[in-house]
């Protein structure tokens, strides 16, 4: 069963904002990466000690497809992603 909370409507509205930057954040990083695909290079994101793979990999998945890429996404080490373009 899920687990069930109430939370505050701006709280809400709140994190929605957050999560909107972080996809805005990253679709800039990520406007290189044809131009890297193209040298042979991967982009790796060091993530934040606070941050979550999963959370992490989401957002960039949903940056690229906004930015109109196809994306693979690669835990590089403990804390590190890589992101190819797929082939």
């Amino acid at each position: 069963m899920a687990r069930v909370r109430v939370v505050a409507l701006d709280e809400v509205r709140r994190t929605r904002s957050r999560v909107r930057q972080e996809v805005e954040r990253f679709k800039e990083a990520l406007r290189d990466l044809p131009e890297l695909h193209r040298q042979g290079q991967t982009k790796v994101f060091q993530l934040e000690p606070n941050e979550k793979l999963s959370t992490v990999r989401i957002r960039l998945r949903t940056a690229a497809r906004e930015l109109g890429l196809r994306i693979r996404v690669f835990r590089q080490n403990e804390n590190e992603l890589a992101v190819r373009l797929y082939e």
